[in-house]
């Protein structure tokens, strides 16, 4: 197996989401079935800068306890598959500058009667323009549109998000279906206002399973390490 990680876009401002493209690629000679786990990619994807290793975020480093699940896809020799991905979901936004990040990936996958682990690595450039208030709330705002639509890239876009921009977004996912990924979220903004209001007003539900939800997304709030 082998893997590679490219920008959708040639720049991205700062906090927006950094959609990338990866391929994975069959070099074997057998059928392989990637045991993708969404919407995380693999078991381990991780990122580093100038030999320091970018921390991961907590949904990814606990993404069986996030909702992720196992989705197997099968590449016959030679075949690819190409996917988005969001560099949030893994990291906390990119400062302004050129980024020239090194990736790691562990991909468990199925070959014949028997597991095996493919291991891939490379180099991926992007750049984050400055902050512009304005431009982002016009980006989160059209992917808040989009999400509402059905779109699910768009809604991991605004779930990989660390800007509060999203919080209005995230309480309007929170009426859907998918509406525990969406409360958990909440948990980065601590000290927001309206974050916190969504939180208390979801533990004092009615609900059970809201209510339940409500005080885990609470407690990592209160949490001195977040």
């Amino acid at each position: 197996m082998s893997s590679s990680i490219s920008p959708v876009k040639q720049s991205y401002i700062f906090q927006e989401p950094i959609r990338l493209n990866m391929t994975l690629s069959n070099l074997g000679r057998e059928p392989v079935t990637i045991m993708h786990s969404y919407p995380y990619v693999s078991d381990q994807l991780s990122f580093s800068e100038s030999n320091q290793h970018l921390p991961e975020t907590e949904e990814y480093a606990n993404r069986q306890r996030w909702g992720g699940k196992s989705i197997p896809r099968t590449l016959d020799s030679g075949g690819t598959w190409t996917l988005s991905i969001f560099l949030q979901t893994y990291t906390a936004s990119l400062s302004p500058g050129l980024h020239k990040l090194d990736y790691e990936v562990v991909i468990p996958c199925v070959q014949g009667p028997g597991l095996i682990t493919a291991a891939a690595k490379g180099m991926v450039s992007i750049r984050v323009e400055p902050p512009n208030p304005g431009q982002l709330r016009k980006i989160v705002g059209e992917y808040g549109r989009q999400a509402s639509a059905g779109d699910s890239e768009a809604f991991e876009a605004l779930l990989s998000m660390d800007s509060p921009y999203v919080v209005p977004e995230l309480e309007a996912l929170i009426q859907g279906s998918n509406w525990q990924r969406a409360l958990q979220t909440l948990s980065r903004f601590k000290g927001d206002p309206a974050a916190e209001r969504i939180v208390s007003e979801t533990v004092q539900s009615k609900v059970p399973t809201h209510k339940i939800a409500g005080l885990r997304v609470l407690g990592r709030m209160e949490r001195t390490d977040c």
